[in-house]
């Protein structure tokens, strides 16, 4: 029984870092499906796996917040020690995006 329980929320766990924008409900018919368990016991499993393992929704989030806040002062500073006009144009398409945000432009400038 125990066994089964540690394999659930195992599974869930790692389910939710696959994707950590699934919410509880994913997560919960998640759990009834692979596990055929009732909608109470998945309702319950899922306090008990955030107590043990965190919240994986706002550990997620406070992440790509703060991956996100660096590469802004990266590109800040890229900008700040720009020569040009041109070249700070170049570094808000290409230098600091790297095709992350926006389309590779570089072809553009020469």
């Amino acid at each position: 029984m125990e066994l089964k329980i540690v394999s659930r929320f195992r599974a869930a766990v790692t389910k939710w870092y696959d994707d950590p924008w699934m919410t509880e409900l994913e997560i919960r018919i998640f759990l009834m499906n692979e596990y055929q368990i009732g909608e109470t016991q998945a309702y319950r499993d899922i306090p008990k796996i955030k107590y043990l393992f965190g919240n994986v929704n706002f550990t997620s989030k406070e992440f790509y917040r703060m991956r996100a806040n660096k590469l802004i002062e990266k590109a800040r500073r890229e900008i700040d020690d720009a020569e040009s006009n041109l070249e700070v144009n170049k570094l808000c398409f290409t230098g600091w995006n790297s095709g992350i945000i926006g389309p590779d432009v570089s072809c553009v400038f020469p």
